[in-house]
């Protein structure tokens, strides 16, 4: 079964309209990474952009 369907089955329902599409959004683009050989992780945070404050270096 795909993941999405397991996690439906297993916690029941989600609790809320919100909940439901920010797991869809995010298991989106978790698949996508995978199709296109990316990290999940990678791909999550390219979401986020460049910091727009200068950060310190770190050693």
């Amino acid at each position: 079964m795909r993941p999405t369907v397991i996690h439906r089955k297993v916690m029941g329902c989600f609790r809320s309209a919100w909940g439901a599409n920010a797991y869809a959004a995010i298991a989106s683009v978790i698949h996508t990474a995978g199709l296109t050989g990316r990290s999940p992780f990678q791909a999550i945070l390219g979401l986020f952009g460049k910091p727009s404050l200068p950060l310190p270096a770190m050693p």
